[in-house]
């Protein structure tokens, strides 16, 4: 919530979040398309959406953070229809006139306060439970044993052993299987 945010002002953390949709930011969204549209586009190969930025502050905020309204327009090669498209409120605190990048310099704050660059940095906030996925796939989900000193010993071999697996993959069967390929995908083949 909120909180968090200004506990991240206050550290000097920059943050990417999702916003919630509730009416009052739903309201002034469809304005702000009507009225200035849509800023530029953001293509990542395989996914083109169309966005916008401006500074919205919710009710209960005590002050406003810089939002990104995205619409995703195509897919695959393939235009969406209006009542199909992914649509999605980015919250951050990056932005040029933000006291939290004073230990960067201007070129990289200016980089990093594209909406380009927001944008690609929020859609790669899933790919960390990728790695959770894989884990949880080459080994258990479940800890085999009742007692904690035994469960950590057991879970830290199994993350030694995670990462041999990794290294193998990258390594040894690159050229027959993809890096990014899971466990059960590497048994079988």
């Amino acid at each position: 919530d909120q909180e968090i945010f200004y506990c991240c002002d206050d550290l000097g953390v920059y943050f990417i979040s999702g916003g919630k949709w509730y009416d009052d930011i739903k309201n002034h969204v469809e304005v702000l398309k009507e009225k200035e549209g849509f800023e530029e586009q953001y293509n990542n190969g395989k996914n083109r959406w169309n966005f916008f930025s401006f500074n919205y502050k919710y009710q209960s905020w005590k002050k406003d953070y810089r939002m990104i309204y995205t619409e995703r327009e195509l897919t695959d090669d393939q235009y969406m229809l209006d009542f199909s498209k992914d649509k999605q409120l980015i919250v951050t605190n990056m932005s040029l006139l933000s006291d939290n990048f004073d230990n960067i310099d201007i070129i990289e704050r200016a980089f990093l306060c594209m909406p380009e660059s927001v944008i690609e940095k929020n859609h790669e906030r899933g790919e960390g439970e990728l790695t959770h996925r894989k884990l949880k796939e080459f080994g258990t989900e479940k800890l085999p044993l009742e007692r904690f000193i035994p469960n950590t010993v057991f879970y830290y071999c199994m993350i030694i052993s995670f990462f041999l697996f990794e290294s193998f993959k990258r390594d040894v069967t690159a050229i027959v299987i993809e890096a990014n390929s899971y466990a059960t995908t590497v048994r079988r083949r």
